[in-house]
C-alpha cells in the first residue's frame, strides 16, 4: 500500500522541490520575508489556482480551453453592465448572472466540441475567446464599471482573520476537486476519458458527457475567477483576464499535468500556482519589469513541457520493459 501511494504521488516530488527551492532563494530578499507580502503572494495567486483547476479537469481529458481568460472577462462584463445599466444593485442575482454566463460559455465550448466533431479544441475554444473579447468591448463601450457594493467585492477584498477570503476558497475548490477527481465515478471516469479515449467510449463511459461536464467547470471557475478580480481591483474592465488562460495552462503542467491528458492532480495545480506567485512576486521585489515576468513564464512553461516529454518517454520505456517481462517469463514456461 505504501509502495502504490508513493507511486501516485511521486510526480509532484519534482515541481514541490522547485518551489520550495524558489522559496528559499527568495528568502535571502528581507523584502520577501514580510508578513504583508506572505499574505499578498497568497491574495495573488488565488485567480490562478481558481483557474489552474479549471483547466486541469480539462487537460486531463486531452482537451484545452483557450477562452478561461475571456469567460472571466465576459462574465464579469455581464456583471457590471446588469449593475450599471439594468439597475440591478442585489448583489444575490449579480453574482449567479455571472456564474449563468460562465455557465454558460462552457456548455457552448463542450457542445461545440461533442457536436460538430472537431479534432481538438483548440480551434473552438480559440474562436470562443476572440467572440467573448469582442462582446466584452462591445457591451461595456470599452468603458470600465466601479462603485459596486460591499456584497460583490467581498470575496476578493476581505480575510478571514489574517487569511484572505480568496485564497481560502481557492484552497477549498482544490480540496474538493482533488476529492471529487479520486473518489468519485465521474472523477475517474475524467482520467480514464484523458486517457485512452477510445478504450473509454468503448467500455461504456458517457464521453461526450464527460467532456461537456469539464467544461462547464472551467466556465464556471472562471466565472468565480472573475468575480475575485473584481473584489480585488473594486472595478470591472472589458480586457479583464486576458491571457490568463496561459498562467493556468502553465500551473497545471508544472505541477505534473499533461497535454497528452489523463495526467494532473488538483494538489500539483495549487504547487504550480504557488510556484508561478511566488516567481512573480519575486520578480517584482527586484523590480523586473512585466515583460521580464511574461518571459520567466514562458521560459519554465517551455521547460516543464520538455519534463513532460521526457517523464513520458520514461514512463513508455518502462511500459515496455514490463512487457518484454511478462513475454520472456510466459515463454520460458
Amino acid at each position: 500500500m505504501l509502495k502504490k501511494i508513493q507511486q501516485k504521488g511521486s510526480h509532484l516530488w519534482g515541481p514541490l522541490g522547485a518551489t520550495v527551492l524558489l522559496y528559499v532563494l527568495l528568502c535571502f530578499n528581507p523584502k520577501f520575508l514580510g508578513f504583508t507580502n506572505q499574505i499578498n503572494i497568497l491574495r495573488q495567486m488565488s485567480i490562478n489556482l481558481l483557474m489552474a483547476i479549471g483547466m486541469m479537469f480539462v487537460l486531463l481529458t486531452a482537451q484545452i480551453d483557450l477562452s478561461m481568460g475571456s469567460i472571466l472577462g465576459f462574465s464579469s462584463s455581464a456583471l457590471a453592465i446588469l449593475y450599471r445599466e439594468g439597475g440591478v444593485s442585489n448583489p444575490f442575482v449579480l453574482i449567479m448572472v455571472c456564474f449563468a454566463v460562465g455557465l454558460l460559455c462552457g456548455l457552448v465550448n463542450g457542445l461545440l466540441y461533442t457536436k460538430l466533431k472537431l479534432p481538438t479544441t483548440f480551434v473552438s475554444t480559440l474562436a470562443m475567446s476572440q467572440v467573448l473579447r469582442g462582446c466584452c468591448v462591445l457591451l461595456t463601450n470599452q468603458g470600465p464599471t466601479q462603485n459596486f457594493s460591499d456584497a460583490v467585492l467581498y470575496i476578493g477584498r476581505k480575510d478571514i482573520g489574517f487569511l484572505p477570503i480568496c485564497f481560502l476558497l481557492a484552497l477549498i475548490v482544490t480540496v474538493l476537486s482533488s476529492i471529487f477527481l479520486n473518489k468519485t465515478t465521474l472523477g475517474r471516469n475524467i482520467y480514464l476519458t484523458g486517457g485512452n479515449f477510445e478504450a473509454a467510449r468503448l467500455s461504456g463511459i458517457k464521453t461526450d458527457r464527460v467532456l461537456i461536464f469539464v467544461f462547464l467547470v472551467s466556465g464556471f471557475l472562471s466565472a468565480l475567477a472573475g468575480l475575485v478580480l473584481i473584489g480585488r481591483l473594486t472595478v470591472s474592465y472589458p480586457s479583464s483576464g486576458t491571457g490568463f488562460e496561459m498562467n493556468a495552462v502553465a500551473a497545471v503542467v508544472i505541477g505534473g499535468g499533461s497535454f497528452a491528458g489523463g495526467k494532473g492532480s488538483a494538489v500539483g495545480s495549487f504547487i504550480g500556482a504557488l510556484f508561478i506567485a511566488l516567481l512573480n512576486n519575486g520578480l517584482n521585489l527586484m523590480g523586473a519589469r512585466s515583460s521580464a515576468q511574461q518571459i520567466a513564464l514562458g521560459v519554465m512553461l517551455l521547460l516543464a513541457v520538455c519534463i513532460d516529454i521526457v517523464r513520458k518517454d520514461i514512463g513508455n520505456k518502462r511500459m515496455l520493459q514490463e512487457q518484454e517481462k511478462v513475454y520472456q517469463e510466459s515463454k520460458g514456461k
